[in-house]
């Protein structure tokens, strides 16, 4: 995935991490596939079917939150808000079938796809936005008075390795959905 971050900087050089840029494109394919996959596996794996349509329409919230600038443009009140309905469905789902649904989130928790999903969220959500965050930049750089480009490299950077790490999860739990050895 680097070697791909490289390649696209090399051809879109500092257009590379611009808001509907080919990083941002990117990472709205993997989130589309990732959602997808999780889709398909809460069809062909009955025993995960909840977990797996939460986690989909969890992908699905992110496309949202991905594409706020222009949701803010086409629906300004709503804007990627309206992007909970892709979780707030398959939650009230699972909470209409709480018994299966809390199974269904035992058995995932011992499986190597929630490891994974947990690997992606650390470099997603903490990692990505913690060390992209402006403050810390300040604080590590005081005598930069810009920081967007620094900020988007980082952030953007994490993000595309941590939804990478996504697809596999999704992959893995589509493939070979198995519990973790003891």
């Amino acid at each position: 995935m680097v070697t791909l971050l490289w390649q696209l900087a090399f051809r879109w050089q500092a257009e590379t991490f611009h808001e509907g840029g080919p990083v941002e494109n990117l990472q709205l394919a993997e989130l589309l596939l990732a959602g997808a996959l999780f889709g398909l596996a809460s069809l062909r794996r009955k025993e995960f079917g909840l977990v797996a349509w939460l986690l989909g329409g969890l992908c699905l919230f992110a496309v949202c939150r991905e594409l706020d600038n222009t949701l803010d443009k086409l629906i300004p009140v709503v804007s990627w808000r309206g992007g909970f309905l892709f979780v707030a469905a398959p939650l009230a789902w699972a909470l209409r079938h709480r018994r299966d649904f809390a199974a269904q989130t035992c058995a995932f928790m011992q499986t190597t796809a929630c490891a994974m999903l947990f690997a992606a969220f650390l470099l997603v959500v903490p990692l990505a936005q913690g060390i992209g965050h402006k403050v810390f930049l300040a604080q590590l750089m005081p005598d930069v008075v810009h920081y967007g480009a620094i900020k988007e490299l980082i952030e953007e950077s994490l993000e595309t390795v941590g939804y990478f790490i996504l697809i596999c999860s999704a992959t893995e739990f589509l493939c070979n959905t198995r519990k973790q050895k003891e």
